[in-house]
């Protein structure tokens, strides 16, 4: 009676301890893991990270958009191993964390100086960092090219450097702003022309010019001056100059 007795003891004493165990897998207890822990995991597939600024440039431009300050840019990430597939995604770009389900974050660049650091980390359902990549990133400012519009020729896609040299009475040329923030930049933007020494001949697009040689005009070069705003954001201003030769 004494052995039975210790041996129901034990059961009853292990068992509690038994279903614990058994209900604790089965359903774990939520709890929210921190960017730092899922960093700091030891899961390390290879990732890239892929930053594209969503500023306005010519079509025919063929090369990177830079962000600017206040500027739309969306991150991607893109998990190298083909077989895994992460649950969400933990960004930070710069101070501020942000937690996707997608493989993509859609942001404002921030007014800084200096280069804009963005981490993007890939977790798995149960929380565990799978990979995580790093860029740097420089906020660009805006600026305006300018470009000879010819005749016969059309427009040169070729910008105009710091001189150009008349030949002939007449040059007829378009600007072209680049990186502003905005998609829909030449219905909210105004441009100002100012050159001395010639006649200076604006069409309904601010963007095009002709500039006419003054007779008796004693200058042998004159400084040419376009200034661009932007009405839905002021703080987006640049402006463009070059030399014209006589």
């Amino acid at each position: 009676m004494v052995k039975k007795s210790l041996i129901l003891a034990v059961i009853f004493t292990a068992l509690p301890s038994m279903v614990l165990a058994q209900s604790t897998f089965l359903m774990p207890v939520p709890r929210q893991t921190t960017l730092s822990e899922v960093q700091n995991s030891q899961a390390n597939i290879d990732m890239d990270l892929v930053v594209e600024a969503n500023t306005y440039v010519p079509y025919f431009y063929q090369g990177r958009r830079e962000p600017t300050a206040g500027s739309s840019a969306r991150a991607t990430a893109l998990m190298l191993a083909s077989n895994v597939t992460p649950a969400s995604y933990l960004w930070q770009v710069g101070t501020q964390n942000f937690t996707t389900s997608t493989p993509y974050l859609d942001f404002v660049v921030p007014q800084i100086s200096g280069d804009l650091r963005i981490t993007a980390t890939a977790i798995d359902g149960a929380g565990r960092r799978l990979g995580s990549k790093t860029e740097s990133i420089r906020p660009s400012s805006p600026k305006t090219l300018f470009y000879e519009n010819n005749a016969l020729r059309g427009l040169s896609q070729i910008a105009i450097g710091q001189t150009l040299h008349l030949i002939g009475n007449e040059v007829s040329l378009r600007a072209e702003p680049y990186f502003f923030g905005r998609s829909d930049l030449l219905s909210s933007t105004t441009g100002n022309w100012s050159a001395e020494g010639v006649n200076v001949m604006t069409n309904e697009d601010w963007r095009e010019v002709s500039l006419v040689r003054r007779e008796g005009a004693g200058a042998r070069s004159v400084n040419v001056r376009l200034d661009v705003r932007n009405r839905a954001n002021l703080s987006e201003s640049t402006f463009g100059t070059f030399k014209l030769s006589l």
